[in-house]
């Protein structure tokens, strides 16, 4: 009983960290807005600079996510970036009656995005979709927490 005890308490500790990082605790500076060329972020301003976008219309293997956003980050902090997106058809023609959201919360401020690679999956809906592309990637705001980047050491006992 206290060995399944003590898992519980470890995992409730690992689960918590996990909600930390998610939520994107900690101080944040914003930056001003900018907007990306479709697919590729382009620099200007600030972290969000620092940042980079590729859109993953389709993976082209079986089982795997799809609509997936690349996310770069090519910054020694960890960021919290407030996107907002415009769906592209093939001739990178905004499509209007597209509305695009996000699984992970990128659009909402909601997702930590440490040094290195990271994505978000992308959701469509409204009339279009089928046409869907790529995406347009406006960065509205970038916060700065004060989680760092890279590997940490971490230990549960049991």
């Amino acid at each position: 009983m206290r060995v399944r005890r003590q898992r519980l308490v470890a995992a409730g500790a690992v689960m918590s960290m996990g909600v930390a990082l998610l939520c994107g605790c900690g101080e944040r500076h914003a930056v001003e807005p900018r907007e990306s060329s479709a697919g590729v972020g382009a620099a200007y301003g600030g972290l969000s600079k620092m940042l980079s976008f590729r859109y993953v219309g389709d993976s082209g293997e079986d089982e795997t996510i799809n609509q997936m956003l690349v996310i770069q980050n090519a910054s020694a902090g960890s960021l919290v970036p407030v996107l907002s997106f415009s769906a592209l058809d093939k001739k990178r023609r905004v499509l209007p009656d597209v509305k695009v959201s996000t699984v992970y919360g990128s659009d909402r401020g909601n997702l930590v995005v440490p040094q290195g690679p990271n994505f978000d999956i992308l959701r469509f809906s409204g009339p279009g979709v089928p046409d869907v592309a790529d995406v347009r990637v406006t960065v509205k705001s970038v916060a700065l927490t004060r989680l760092s980047s890279g590997q940490s050491d971490m230990s549960v006992t049991t």
